[in-house]
């Protein structure tokens, strides 16, 4: 397959570096949405849960997608922990359409689970070690942590912003996340 590339994204913090081989159908990638590069998706991809339960991905669709890259090991990411928990409990309360997904870059599967286990109970994890998560981390070009990217159910970006805009703006930035995910399905429909 002469279309296909090979990405390598090369991730520092401190002491730890992880390398990470992907390959990513270019073209493909860009042309698709997230359903459709996971045909299984809607059907029989799971997330995990809090608790390590499977989570079925149905729960996406429709709704503004958070994808919180993050880990254990990171003292700016638990920092932002602290202050997007806030902000997504404040959300809820407004029962607000948004998903949070975590993207882990946890060294173990115990080290994510410890972690989840302070979330709020409705976020979900891609599971640790899925080739998934090379393949997110890749296409939203995630270099440091924290990243929180905002999409659409259909994986197109709202913002790659979202840390700074929670520390900055509070609940204001979930109604513009909110109205470009509805104006851009407007304009799809």
């Amino acid at each position: 397959m002469d279309q296909t590339c090979v990405k390598i994204v090369i991730f520092r913090a401190r002491t730890f570096s992880l390398f990470l081989t992907s390959l990513d159908l270019c073209r493909y990638h860009e042309q698709h949405s997230l359903p459709q590069i996971y045909p299984s998706l809607s059907e029989k991809y799971h997330f995990v849960g809090r608790s390590g339960n499977q989570v079925n991905a149905e729960l996406l669709f429709g709704k503004v997608i958070c994808l919180l890259f993050g880990a254990a090991w990171s003292p700016p990411f638990i920092d932002f922990l602290t202050c997007f928990k806030s902000f997504y409990s404040e959300l809820q309360a407004d029962e607000a359409p948004l998903e949070v997904i975590y993207v882990s870059f946890d060294r173990t599967k115990e080290e994510m689970l410890e972690l989840m286990s302070t979330f709020p109970e409705s976020w979900v994890s891609v599971p640790h070690g899925h080739n998934m998560i090379n393949y997110l981390k890749l296409k939203y070009s995630i270099v440091v942590i924290p990243k929180l990217i905002v999409v659409r159910d259909n994986g197109s970006v709202i913002t790659d912003k979202g840390v700074k805009e929670v520390r900055k703006r509070t609940k204001r930035c979930f109604t513009n996340w909110y109205n470009a995910a509805n104006s851009s399905l407007a304009l799809h429909d």
